[in-house]
């Protein structure tokens, strides 16, 4: 005799008997489908932002979470020599899926004048278990010239560049972590505007200090490539202004100038 088996019985025991992973076949693929090409030029310290697609080519396994890399080599090909730009943890794709996004990355200290290509590898430490190992990496088409940025002198109080009154404005290079000082007179009654026009990147902040050498509150007011301006008054003597950007790892030129307020 044959007994009937109810429905709820039964998807009891295909869930017992029957392993999801029973209809998947093969391994994962992690690949890089698309990286951004580097700017033309950077400082050695100076950052920039790489936008990079990875995906799970695999039509029937998932790619557990991994590490994504990113290089900076002389050429097109990634290997032991090659600096490390930066790294970043990738979540686990499901098969046919992908994960877009910038990575912001510094090129490192120490790194030598000269032109390099970005690459980024996918799967780092090959931690993955993949049906291809060979097509993790990916190389930018264009270069970046790196250089050394040469820091001026007038980076703390006591080699302030001084500015004159109303007289032309000055000309300045911030490097990556530079802070550049300048210092003008103010007497009493006055008002001193020093302002700062940058190059298209930086985002300038402005530090006052009065003539006791207290810094006051700093001035942030708008972003990238923007003027920032400074008003010096109230205390007679020397006042100084120290110039920096609000990201460290940015660089950029700038003009400088003192005008009465």
């Amino acid at each position: 005799m044959v007994r009937r088996v109810g429905a709820a019985a039964l998807a009891a025991i295909l869930v017992v008997t029957v392993s999801p992973s029973a209809f998947a076949t093969g391994r994962a693929d992690l690949v890089v489908t698309a990286l951004s090409d580097p700017p033309p030029a950077r400082f050695v310290g100076e950052g920039f932002n790489v936008n990079v697609t990875i995906k799970n080519k695999s039509r029937t396994r998932k790619a557990p979470a991994s590490t994504f890399t990113l290089y900076l080599s002389p050429d097109a090909t990634q290997d032991s020599g090659d600096a490390v730009l930066g790294s970043t943890l990738i979540p686990a794709l499901r098969p046919r899926r992908k994960v877009s996004g910038p990575v912001h990355v510094d090129v490192p200290n120490g790194t030598p004048d000269g032109s390099y290509f970005v690459i980024g590898c996918a799967d780092t430490g090959d931690t993955v278990h993949e049906k291809n190992e060979a097509n993790n990496c990916r190389s930018s088409i264009g270069t970046t010239t790196v250089s050394t940025c040469a820091a001026d002198i007038d980076n703390a109080l006591a080699t302030a560049t001084a500015l004159t009154v109303g007289g032309v404005a000055a000309n300045g290079q911030l490097c990556p972590g530079d802070s550049d000082f300048y210092k003008v007179t103010v007497v009493s009654g006055q008002t001193i505007a020093v302002t700062v026009t940058p190059s298209a990147e930086p985002d300038i902040v402005l530090t006052p200090y009065d003539p006791s050498q207290t810094a006051q509150p700093q001035v942030d007011v708008n972003g990238d490539g923007q003027p920032e301006t400074a008003l010096l008054s109230g205390t007679t003597g020397t006042w100084y202004v120290q110039v920096s950007a609000y990201f460290p790892d940015t660089a950029g030129t700038y003009t400088i100038d003192a005008q009465l307020s």
